[in-house]
This record gives structure tokens, C-alpha cells and sequence, in this order.
């Protein structure tokens, strides 16, 4: 799982290949996303315990996503089973399950800190005042924002290969976290490259009421793999 350095240009490179992978057959993708999709939102209905099982399970479906991906680019075919391929492989799911939990206690943790850097402060101006109105954002509160966010972009870092080195190559959870950690750091600039375009996009699958997403999801699902390929040379 030792991570390579590629030129920034790959930002844009990882989506031309996705795009590839996405257009042999672009049915199947968005009725896999529209799966995931309605999977997440059922189990998030339920409470209390719908939105934390949702988080676990999301690492196994996309190891199913990413598999379908790595199919695709070996010429093989892409079926709607590859979503459930890491509930079905034992010597996957656990490992996925167990980056689940990891994030989902990590998400916690940053929560937590977000709650006592940004919410601290603006309650310590209401207990001074007493009044709502008074209650603002000062220089404590935004150094708040600027920490979770940094938090936020580290978890990213984390996880964003964690999931297909787990899935493609067996990696154990923790070795997987700390190889995607070390390749994202390594390849800061495509990977900013990658999220400045991902945004973009987002921005135009938004104008028609929402449906561009159908297309966008799996696309950059699709470029994700192609990223992790190019970074990790998968084989």
C-alpha cells in the first residue's frame, strides 16, 4: 500500500478517467447510486440508531462502488451485486464495518471539540450579557471554525482510499487510514485540484432542481477510483 506522487494535472485527469469508467455503463451506476442513496436515507429515518448503522455501513457499499469500478477498468462488467459484495466477502466486511466505526468516532470527537472551540465562546457572551443579540462570532469562535475544519480535511485525507485499500487490497483498517493519509498528503495539490472541480460541478448538477447529481455521484465515484489507481498503482 505505498502511495505515489502524481502532477497536479491528475486533478483534472482522475475525472476525464472516471468519466470513462462512467460511460460503459452509465444506467447501472446511477441505479447503484439511487440504491445507495435510498439505503442511507431509509436507515437515517429511523432514530437514534437509523443514522449511526447508516455510517457503518457506508464504507461496505463503497467498497461495493469501488469494486464495480475496478471491475469496469479490468474489461470485466459492472452488475448491481457489486453494491453488496462486502457484506457477502467475510474477509471484507469486517475490516470495512471497523472503518466505520473509526469515522464515526472520529466525527464524534470533532463534533465535540467544534462544540466547545465555537459553541464555548458565544455561550460564555450570552452568560456575560444575557442578551441574544449580543451573541456573535469573535476571533475565538472562528479559530473554532478553522480548527474543525482542519479536522475535517485530515479525516478526509484519512479516509478517502481507506475504503479501496481495504476493499482492492485487503489492507487492515488502521495500516489503510494511515496509507491514505500518506497518499493525500503526498499529493496535496491534485487531490485540491480534484475538490475545486468536484465543487464546480456540483454547482451545475444543482441548476437542473438536483438531477445533475445522478450523474455527478457516480462520475466521481468512478474518479475516485481512478485517483486511488494512479496514487497506489493498483493492479
Amino acid at each position: 500500500m505505498q502511495a505515489t506522487s502524481v502532477q497536479a494535472g491528475q486533478g483534472w485527469g482522475w475525472y476525464a478517467c472516471g468519466w470513462r469508467l462512467f460511460a460503459k455503463n452509465p444506467i447501472i451506476w446511477i441505479v447503484l447510486i439511487v440504491i445507495t442513496g435510498l439505503i442511507t436515507i431509509a436507515l437515517s429515518l429511523i432514530p437514534i440508531v437509523g443514522p449511526l448503522a447508516a455510517g457503518l455501513i457506508m464504507p461496505v457499499l463503497g467498497g461495493g462502488l469501488m469494486l464495480g469500478a475496478h471491475r469496469l477498468d479490468q474489461g470485466e462488467s459492472l452488475e448491481i451485486a457489486n453494491l453488496f459484495q462486502g457484506f457477502q466477502d467475510k474477509t471484507r466486511f469486517t475490516p470495512l464495518i471497523t472503518l466505520g466505526i473509526i469515522f464515526l468516532v472520529a466525527e464524534i470527537i470533532i463534533g465535540l471539540v467544534g462544540v466547545g472551540l465555537v459553541g464555548g465562546p458565544m455561550i460564555g457572551q450570552f452568560m456575560a450579557t444575557q442578551d441574544p443579540a449580543s451573541v456573535s462570532f469573535g476571533i475565538g469562535s472562528l479559530f473554532g471554525i478553522f480548527v474543525i475544519l482542519v479536522f475535517a480535511a485530515a479525516l478526509a485525507m484519512a479516509f478517502i482510499y481507506a475504503v479501496p485499500l481495504v476493499m482492492l487490497q485487503g489492507g487492515a483498517p488502521i495500516a489503510a487510514i494511515k496509507s491514505s493519509f500518506d497518499g493525500s498528503l503526498k499529493n496535496i495539490a491534485p487531490l485540491f485540484i480534484f475538490g475545486i472541480l468536484y465543487i464546480v460541478f456540483a454547482i451545475v448538477a444543482a441548476i437542473p432542481f438536483g438531477l445533475g447529481f445522478l450523474v455527478l455521484f457516480p462520475w466521481a465515484t468512478c474518479s475516485v477510483y481512478c485517483s486511488y489507481k494512479s496514487i497506489f498503482q493498483s493492479q
